[in-house]
């Protein structure tokens, strides 16, 4: 079984980004990789790799799989989260909290996995809000430019987290579709309950008359039947982090890196882990964890940095794969240079030999280097069959 913290690490050359989208499908979908029947002594055939990157692609469409490559300037905000600055209508600086990449993909697999566990009506409630919601996104602007909620309140655009809304203050809102979702499904059915409720943020409970309204609206578009579907499967997320030694793991990770643990992670069945935990981020209120769904692949290049040099805590939770160079790729392969045969795999051996010898294996030359050569050849030995 794979790991869910492991880094491919060896020197240039040697495949390891190459190989990731291997890890990426196997971790993210094993079944389909169970499938392919690779076998281990010979591996991936050339129609083996076309289905391979298909499947990755199809899962990093998904959003299944992203990928995300370390700097010396990468960090805690781009990564987890930070405070993103904009500029109001009325030319007032605005702060808003600007998830990172880890978080989000975080976000998607905990959510998959807590929908994999819901009972079919649960998750037959939060389907009926989803369209509900929709349709009334699309029938918002069908007569003017705002939907008015009361006489003094409408809602003036449609954002990505929720509906933007203004009054008669000078700046406006966003009411998130998170908290319309939780009301829905707690069955709100008063100004009141929304003040009550201590599962939605404080904007909604200060302005809970407008969420009322625009609660109401939505569930005018409730269906009242529902397309045919299956309960929500348990699916695996995969991050791949390509060069994942260039960065400060201690400022890129902060507090996360105690919650990658295996241990620390959450389970389908979370009340079971002794050990589960739930922090709070930096800027944002609600507890925060990370899933046992989600997969963390990292590359790193030990030409860069040693992996005595890697930070500890690093190291004590992800497992290491070392890829090497693999001069076996080429045995039986010659090329002609200056009317002599060259043999690929011992010229690659006699080369890392003398870099061992007079630097460390560290820095050995992987076999990619040496496959123009072995390309070129290859081309020319099919030219000639041709003509």
């Amino acid at each position: 079984m794979i790991s869910l913290n492991q880094i491919l690490y060896g020197p240039p050359g040697t495949g390891k980004t190459y190989h990731t989208i291997e890890v990426a499908v196997q971790a993210a979908d094993p079944e389909f990789f169970f499938n392919l029947n690779i076998d281990p002594k010979i591996g991936l055939s050339k129609e083996l790799r076309t289905k391979l990157t298909k499947k990755y692609k199809k899962l990093t469409d998904a959003k299944r799989i992203r990928f995300v490559t370390f700097h010396q300037s990468y960090g805690y905000e781009e990564f987890v989260e930070g405070l993103s600055a904009t500029t109001t209508d009325s030319g007032q600086v605005k702060y808003a909290i600007k998830d990172g990449i880890f978080k989000i993909i975080a976000g998607a697999a905990r959510k998959n996995l807590e929908d994999s566990q819901k009972e079919q009506e649960e998750f037959n409630q939060e389907q009926r809000f989803a369209l509900a919601l929709e349709a009334f996104k699309l029938s918002i602007f069908e007569t003017s430019d705002a939907f008015t909620l009361t006489d003094a309140v409408s809602i003036v655009a449609i954002e990505e987290e929720g509906f933007r809304y203004s009054g008669d203050w000078k700046s406006s809102q966003i009411m998130k579709f998170e908290d319309l979702k939780c009301l829905y499904l707690a069955g709100a059915n008063s100004r009141q309950d929304i003040k009550q409720s201590d599962f939605v943020s404080g904007l909604a409970r200060q302005h809970a008359s407008y969420f009322f309204k625009a609660l109401k609206q939505i569930e005018k578009h409730i269906p009242k039947e529902l397309p045919a579907s299956e309960k929500c499967a348990k699916q695996n997320y995969v991050l791949v982090i390509d060069e994942i030694n260039r960065g400060n793991i201690s400022k890129i990770f902060g507090e996360l890196i105690t919650l990658i643990e295996p241990s620390k992670r959450m389970h389908a069945g979370k009340s079971t882990n002794d050990e589960y935990l739930e922090i709070s981020l930096t800027h944002s209120k609600p507890l925060f964890s990370v899933p046992d769904n989600l997969y963390l692949i990292g590359t790193m290049n030990t030409a860069d940095r040693s992996l005595a040099m890697m930070d500890t805590a690093l190291r004590r939770r992800f497992d290491f794969v070392e890829m090497m160079p693999n001069p076996d790729l080429f045995t039986g392969h010659t090329i002609e240079w200056q009317n002599q045969q060259i043999n690929l795999k011992h010229l690659l051996e006699a080369i890392n030999k003398r870099i061992e010898v007079l630097y460390d294996r560290e820095h050995t030359l992987g076999h990619a280097f040496l496959f123009p050569a072995y390309n070129a050849r290859k081309r020319r030995q099919e030219q000639a069959c041709i003509y």
